[in-house]
């Protein structure tokens, strides 16, 4: 059975439960009126409270499992085995792990201090793992239908590209210097020629380039997940 079919079925049979769960609490409210004021037999009360808890478990039962074969079927394709990636739902499960919501939402926290430019940063930096955000990002993409924040999702799982192994505290970058910083309306002749200069002498001109080819390998295995997360 494929991901995407899987999920919709666990989501549909989790809202129909959802359905016994709302409307046993509101024939527990209608019971407990008539017990309380018109004689009624509380037996009904506890039948209708019950049945409005067991379709609560089996709503949650059936939407976790919902989100269990997307966040499997992600984690294999990452190159986990099934049993590993059974095994990490378990610790996410029990709150061992950080749900993708919250990698997601930490990550968007991120990028808002730290923009990316055309500097190379160690993965070190990152609030998270990176193949975590990754992952957490591609099931953000699965689990929404709404074409605007699937393309924001999109492009902030490309920005991480731009972290790379072994790059170290310095960020690194093909100009030697942070051009988001630069106040172009104070520029002068002087100013450009001192931006020119710093371009020239950029000690890390070649040690950028070794990392860029890093950053468009990545860009391209980042580019193949997010289309499968949106076809699956």
């Amino acid at each position: 059975m494929k991901t995407k079919t899987a999920a919709l079925i666990y989501a549909s049979i989790g809202h129909l439960f959802a359905w016994f769960w709302m409307l046993g609490a509101i024939a527990a409210i209608y019971f407990l009126v008539t017990a309380l004021f018109f004689d009624g037999a509380w037996s009904s009360l506890f039948w209708a409270f019950g049945a409005s808890a067991i379709g609560k478990w089996l709503s949650k039962g059936f939407m976790d499992h919902k989100d269990r074969v997307i966040y499997e079927e992600t984690l294999i394709a990452e190159g986990l085995s099934s049993e590993q990636a059974g095994q990490k739902w378990a610790a996410e499960y029990t709150n061992t792990a950080n749900s993708y919501h919250d990698v997601i939402r930490d990550y968007g926290q991120f990028l808002e201090q730290n923009p990316v430019t055309d500097e190379i940063y160690d993965v070190a930096k990152l609030p998270h793992n990176k193949s975590d955000i990754i992952m957490s990002i591609c099931q953000g993409i699965k689990f929404s239908e709404d074409s605007s924040v699937i393309d924001a999702l999109s492009v902030a799982a490309l920005t991480l590209a731009h972290y790379q192994e072994g790059v170290g505290d310095e960020a690194i970058s093909k100009t030697g210097m942070d051009l988001s910083k630069v106040d172009l309306s104070k520029l002068d002749g002087e100013g450009i020629m001192d931006i020119a200069s710093t371009i020239s002498n950029n000690k890390n001109s070649d040690r950028w380039e070794e990392f860029w080819k890093l950053v468009e390998i990545d860009t391209e295995k980042i580019l193949k997940k997010i289309d499968n997360a949106k076809t699956e």
